[in-house]
């Protein structure tokens, strides 16, 4: 390349000295050669350093008017504000942690705080087509329509149905909040009265397009170190529900029937002023999470046969026996009372956690053996396992019915243990529930089922991955999202 260059500079230099007496000086018009080690980098001083780059831009600075500076910040604001509406029209009026709140992630410490005491209404507000009530009051028929669009619209799968119906609502929804998004419609009925002058009678019909359903719950985060440890412990509302017509939903519609119910539960019940709500597949962009995790679902083998369990270990459904193990459970794990490791720990209330299994929807066992001290007695919890009644079934696998392994808790340092009596829960589970009707499982890979999760692959293919994630609404933790094994949910 360098002789290509030299060969057009040799005869424009005879030019320049045949033309020069007549020209005069234009040796400034030529190309100057550069130095091919230093033709990409002709600069040879020293490099600034921070403090002098940052003097230099003070200094720059400090030459312009402060109005001129204050014009620019503001329209630098206004530019973030704007494309922060654009982007998150909706969850930007949501009071939660937003992914752009710096401030709060780093200048709130890890204290956690509520956004608003009282609600706050936005333009999604809408009173004139929901309503609120608690899910006893309803009609039977608002029922029967409820547990139908559930039925046709719950699960986006054409080969997997929802199977709920209105006793599995009763029974979860016993104490619930329930907003319907209704459709209303006006027919007029013209009659023809006794002197043939007509008579206009209007008819209104309201049919349920969309439905959300709330109860309560109870939440408790761990913070600081084993010596100066404090839990701070909030009550709360859980989203179970979130339904709609799928030939009448509209993104808007869906803002309006959240947010609605969003303020009028907190009206109805002011001592709650937090939401918790889960999502999968399709997660939230604008709200950070309180934890992130991935649902396994495997199909179940024709027989589980589980090896012997130790002398003096007995597996035990709590039901209507034994709720003594989940009263203990609850009042020294679920509140964070005992150090095992969890941060983060959310709870239904426990009047409504045992109401779910007496009534088959959902399942816990414990695995009892020896005590520690005492050997002659065999009532130590060493581990509890907790599954739900999914409410799903497959076409392809007639019908087969599916559990849902949603929360553990292990007491032991004995993995072996652990898993065995997870695979006796698993069994007994299939047999309580509908014996081989029972065909798959699906096995949440958070808090204690973390450990469970990944020595389930390694016999079992997973059939589908599921991500999923939970987000507090009108609550702030400032060190979300937290490890997956940091978190105990049983809702």
């Amino acid at each position: 390349m360098i002789r290509g260059i030299s060969d057009i500079l040799e005869p424009l230099a005879k030019i320049k000295d045949a033309a020069s007496p007549y020209l005069g000086a234009i040796t400034d018009a030529f190309p100057k050669v550069v130095d091919p080690e230093k033709q990409y980098w002709l600069y040879q001083g020293e490099l600034p350093s921070l403090q002098s780059t940052i003097v230099g831009t003070v200094d720059a600075l400090s030459t312009v008017h402060p109005n001129y500076l204050l014009v620019a910040a503001t329209f630098v604001l206004a530019f973030f504000a704007l494309y922060i509406k654009m982007k998150y029209p909706f969850w930007n009026q949501i009071p939660a942690l937003h992914v752009y709140d710096w401030h709060r992630r780093y200048l709130y410490s890890e204290k956690p705080f509520i956004v608003h005491i009282l609600p706050k209404k936005t333009k999604y507000y809408e009173p004139r087509l929901i309503e609120t009530r608690k899910f006893r009051n309803l009609e039977e028929t608002q029922k029967s329509e409820i547990a139908k669009l559930l039925q046709n619209h719950y699960l986006p799968s054409d080969r997997v149905f929802c199977s709920v119906q209105v006793p599995d609502l009763a029974a979860q929804c016993a104490d619930a909040l329930v907003s319907i998004y209704l459709q209303i419609e006006e027919d007029i009925l013209l009659k023809t009265g006794e002197d043939e002058t007509q008579i206009e009678k209007t008819i209104v019909n309201k049919k349920i397009e969309g439905i959300i359903t709330s109860r309560r719950i109870n939440t408790a985060a761990s913070f600081g170190s084993s010596d100066n440890r404090y839990i701070v412990q909030e009550p709360g509302n859980y989203i179970d529900y979130l339904c709609f017509d799928k030939t009448r939903v509209t993104p808007l519609k869906i803002r309006n029937l959240f947010h609605t119910h969003e303020f009028n539960s907190r009206l109805a019940i002011p001592d709650r002023n937090i939401t918790l709500f889960k999502k999968e597949v399709e997660l939230c962009d604008a709200i950070v999470p309180l934890v992130e995790y991935e649902t396994f679902t495997f199909y179940l083998r024709f027989k589980i046969e589980p090896g012997i369990l130790p002398t003096n270990f007995q597996m035990v459904r709590i039901q209507r026996e034994h709720v003594r193990h989940l009263h203990d459970w609850m009042e020294r794990i679920a509140s964070l009372k005992d150090d095992i490791g969890f941060k983060i720990s959310v709870t239904a209330e426990i009047g409504d956690l045992i109401h779910l299994l007496q009534t088959n929807q959902m399942f816990a066992y414990a695995l009892r053996g020896p005590d520690i001290d005492i050997k002659t007695k065999f009532d130590t919890v060493y581990s509890i396992y907790f599954f739900r009644n999914a409410h799903m079934k497959y076409e392809d696998l007639d019908a087969g019915d599916t559990i849902h392994a949603t929360a553990a808790f292990c007491n032991t340092d004995n993995f072996d243990l652990y898993f065995l009596g997870f695979l006796w829960a698993v069994k007994n589970v299939r047999k309580d529930f509908s014996e081989m009707g029972t065909k798959m499982i699906m096995i949440d890979d958070l808090g204690h089922l973390r450990g469970i999760a990944k020595r389930w692959q390694q016999s079992h293919d997973v059939i589908l991955r599921t991500k999923c994630a939970y987000y507090f609404c009108n609550y702030v933790l400032p060190r979300s999202p937290y490890d997956a094994e940091n978190i105990n949910i049983l809702l």
